[in-house]
């Protein structure tokens, strides 16, 4: 009689699967009182929540991702996924005590200059046309030349 040896081999295996970590992006993470910015979400599985750590200075709307602000100060917004996954990112809101000052007229083809003065909290002020095609803008800072382009109204 002989003997035998008999080997068994197991092989285990287990599968992991490697998900990137949700990440918050905004439109912008500075707002003034009463304005609005819009938080994404990227990296994100469905079901994930939206919560913040001092809402008195945002509000943001837990289904849209808008977010308000309220009062001066910074509030640590926060998304967290179904499986506890979570990401975070902060967002301060400033007082806008500003106004902008000279013509509110420009002829076409002629150019003026506005100014603004007041309170940014460490913000540096940049200028916008609502129509770049009625009212160019060019400048930084306290002041921008505005060029009349065409015929209509713009809101700079």
């Amino acid at each position: 009689m002989k003997n035998l040896t008999l080997s068994l081999l197991f092989v285990l295996s287990f599968v992991i699967t490697a998900k990137a970590r949700p990440y918050i992006w905004f439109g912008r993470s500075t707002i003034c009182v009463g304005d609005t910015t819009q938080l994404f979400i990227t990296g994100a599985g469905t079901g994930g929540t939206w919560s913040m750590s001092t809402s008195p200075y945002i509000n943001i709307n837990l289904y849209s991702g808008v977010g308000l602000g309220v009062s001066v100060g910074s509030s640590i917004i926060t998304y967290t996924e179904s499986t506890g996954a979570y990401a975070t990112a902060m967002v301060n809101v400033v007082a806008a005590t500003a106004a902008i000052t000279g013509s509110n007229a420009v002829f076409v083809d002629s150019s003026i200059t506005l100014h603004v003065s007041g309170s940014f909290t460490g913000l540096t002020p940049t200028w916008s046309s609502t129509r770049p095609g009625v009212a160019s803008v060019t400048g930084a800072g306290l002041s921008a030349g505005v060029t009349g382009v065409g015929v209509g109204t713009a809101t700079i």
